[in-house]
């Protein structure tokens, strides 16, 4: 199901002046819509990567619509294709993402242990091996993180990601 992605395109790359975000990368792809990928390079190597239909483009929930394409797996597909794109140039990269809660006209899911978070981290445990990385999850945020194996003490290495993420994203919980 999940064994074919898009042809994807890098259509910008913009450097960015804070402490740990250095690099904004812009992809896109064409399914039955346009999506727009977003990945954050933080210190480190570490690629956070986002994805959303780009006519959402100026919503601020552009990450939690629903679109019933029936497309999901080819679009999943694409940004993990994305994913192994910037590992095979970065050998040393950890990746990371949020899985955005759902949020239609009448109903708003949970962001605790959501159904994208659900769907992505058994995709990420199929596509990147825990031989090279660390499989990392936060339920109650709905995170995970893929930390190399390439760095020699990987409880600290994760431990200092998982503190810059909480410096980047406020909203995350910092119980686990």
């Amino acid at each position: 199901m999940f064994d074919k992605g898009y042809k994807f395109n890098l259509i910008d790359k913009k450097s960015v002046v804070n402490s740990d975000l250095l690099t904004t990368y812009y992809y896109n792809f064409r399914g039955k819509r346009r999506y727009i990928v977003l990945v954050e390079e933080y210190i480190n190597k570490v690629f956070v990567v986002k994805f959303y239909p780009r006519a959402y483009h100026d919503s601020p929930n552009k990450y939690n619509v629903l679109v019933k394409d029936y497309d999901a797996a080819r679009v999943i597909k694409t940004s993990i294709d994305i994913m192994l794109f910037l590992f095979e140039n970065n050998p040393h990269a950890s990746f990371g993402f949020i899985a955005a809660n759902s949020i239609t006209e009448t109903q708003e899911e949970n962001k605790y242990y959501n159904k994208r978070f659900q769907i992505y981290s058994q995709l990420m445990a199929d596509f990147f091996s825990s031989e090279i990385f660390a499989h990392i999850s936060s339920e109650v945020n709905s995170a995970y993180l893929l930390v190399n194996r390439c760095h020699a003490d990987i409880d600290t290495f994760t431990d200092s990601v998982l503190k810059m993420f909480i410096r980047n994203y406020p909203d995350l919980e910092t119980e686990h």
